[in-house]
């Protein structure tokens, strides 16, 4: 599919997201085991980095938002006498390019849940 081979590689900067991801969910880890809580700035920090990895991914993930309707036009045109395998096909392909970006802006979400659930360290974020 030439309009998803055209599509941005952001491997380096998803790898990049996963291993600073990685480091918070170790430090939540150490102090979930030791049974310290989490000082505040330290807590602010962690929200902080999780709460930038998911901007940038959602930034980057735009690229494959913006194919959508030219990536459903080749698949209606190349699968013309049978639309529904076309849609399918379709569907498949484009979920397809943003399962990397999904996985880590889910990861983000659930460590969000978890350090600020209510939101409150993230609003004071400009």
């Amino acid at each position: 599919m030439n309009i998803i081979e055209n599509l941005p590689d952001h491997t380096d900067e998803l790898d990049r997201a996963v291993v600073l991801l990685n480091k918070v969910v170790k430090d939540m880890k150490w102090y979930d085991d030791t049974l310290v809580a989490i000082p505040s700035h330290k807590l602010t920090s962690m929200v902080y980095i999780v709460d930038t990895v998911l901007g940038v991914i959602a930034d980057l993930s735009e690229s494959r938002f913006e194919i959508r309707d030219s990536l459903e036009e080749v698949f209606t045109k190349q699968y013309i006498k049978s639309p529904e395998l076309g849609k399918t096909l379709f569907l498949e392909e484009y979920e397809k390019s943003h399962k990397p970006y999904d996985k880590i802006k889910n990861k983000c979400f659930e460590l969000l849940t978890k350090l600020d659930d209510g939101g409150s360290i993230v609003e004071t974020f400009q």
